[in-house]
């Protein structure tokens, strides 16, 4: 895949893909390994969480159609290797400073929030 050319989405609208398209693939160990790795890069990149969604529906019956599906979404990654999520800006601790009463008295209380 490292000579393809890049597509500017990860899955086409149409046609819509279907169980009973093609034939079933012989060995569907390939179209597995391929979802497989992607729900790893699915973490740091959010953009194709619903093609890979749509795509692991049909792991237990793929066929040459969701694999031609897979590859794009492989395309499409290779062609935005500069994309990421991150997440600089969200605070990693919120830190909380309620007052309770006791017997008449403010007492500070503290706690924090993962």
């Amino acid at each position: 895949m490292d000579g393809s050319d890049s597509t500017p989405t990860p899955m086409v609208g149409m046609p819509a893909l279907m169980s009973d398209a093609d034939s079933p693939l012989s060995d569907a160990r390939e179209y597995r390994s391929i979802i497989g790795s992607l729900l790893y890069a699915y973490y740091t990149r959010p953009n194709i969480a619903f093609s890979l969604n749509k795509l692991a529906q049909y792991m237990h019956q793929s066929c040459e159609q969701h694999l031609v599906a897979v590859k794009r979404v492989l395309c499409y990654l290779n062609g935005t290797l500069d994309y990421s999520f991150c997440s600089h800006h969200l605070p990693l601790v919120m830190l909380l400073q309620p007052f309770q009463m006791l017997n008449g008295e403010a007492i500070q209380t503290i706690g924090a929030v993962f």
